[in-house]
């Protein structure tokens, strides 16, 4: 790699990181990340060295960077999202959860139930054992109606994913 891309891979680095913070909610310029220092990017880097209480030169120094690269790392893992759980993945591909079955996957379908409770009516107030007994069973072939999924009360891989889903829309955006 010649000085020339060296050179505008450091300055794409620099815009990436300013377009985190502000994505992350620092009140910045918005720019787009082109390797190129224009007006846009320096005015940008100028206001990040004001309010990172920096000597606003809107030039990268080494402090600068240094301020950059943290505040943009730390802006990364607060606003990561979380990793999702898949446990029709891996061993449990093409499996299904029945009636009778005792695991720790009942005990995650009965707390998502719970917490949708809510947003679904019909839904009744299942207890935490679990054990996959015919309440539980019932509150999923309810779900099943509404999603328009076959009402079988067994959970797969796509009763799964709507119950997870569902999750995520109603419950964890509250």
């Amino acid at each position: 790699m010649n000085g020339f891309d060296e050179k505008r891979k450091k300055i794409y680095t620099v815009q990436k990181w300013l377009s985190t913070l502000e994505g992350a909610g620092m009140p910045l310029p918005a720019i787009n990340p082109d390797g190129i220092y224009d007006g846009e990017t320096r005015t940008a880097v100028y206001v990040f060295q004001g309010l990172m209480h920096l000597p606003q030169t809107g030039a990268v120094d080494e402090e600068t960077w240094n301020a950059l690269k943290n505040a943009a790392g730390e802006a990364e893992r607060m606003c990561a999202r979380s990793l999702g759980i898949y446990p029709f993945e891996c061993r449990y591909r093409n499996s299904w959860i029945s009636e009778g079955e005792r695991s720790d996957k009942v005990y995650l379908v009965q707390m998502l139930l719970r917490a949708l409770e809510g947003q679904f009516p019909a839904l009744a107030h299942v207890e935490m054992t679990g054990v996959y007994d015919a309440e539980t069973m019932q509150d999923v072939k309810s779900l099943q109606r509404i999603w328009g999924l076959e009402a079988t009360g067994l959970i797969d891989l796509n009763t799964w994913n709507m119950l997870a889903g569902s999750y995520n829309m109603f419950v964890d955006c509250e």
